[in-house]
């Protein structure tokens, strides 16, 4: 299993775990799941895939 394919099924637990339970923070850390999926699809290092996932999450953790 790819790394892109890690971070997709994470972003999808975490989304169908937010249906659950409705705070959107699940949702956040998903999309930043998905941001680190397309990098990582493209081909990036790790360390990139990572800041994305940190960045997106905590940028969307702070405006919700």
């Amino acid at each position: 299993m790819e790394f892109w394919q890690i971070w997709l099924t994470v972003g999808i637990l975490l989304l169908i775990f937010e249906l659950f339970l409705p705070m959107l923070f699940f949702a956040s850390i998903s999309f930043g799941c998905f941001i680190a999926a397309i990098l990582s699809f493209l081909k990036l290092s790790l360390w990139s895939q990572i800041a994305g996932f940190t960045l997106m999450s905590i940028v969307l953790i702070a405006v919700s």
